[in-house]
């Protein structure tokens, strides 16, 4: 099953790499990405 999942309020630190281990205790994290603009 496929889910993609937005997460806001951000620290301003945190990297595409931080937020795919963040939530790897959770399931398989095949992608990550952190926008800002």
């Amino acid at each position: 099953m496929r889910v993609k999942l937005f997460v806001g309020n951000l620290p301003w630190r945190m990297t595409s790499e931080d937020l795919g281990n963040t939530f790897a205790d959770h399931g398989e994290v095949v992608s990550a990405r952190v926008v800002i603009d």
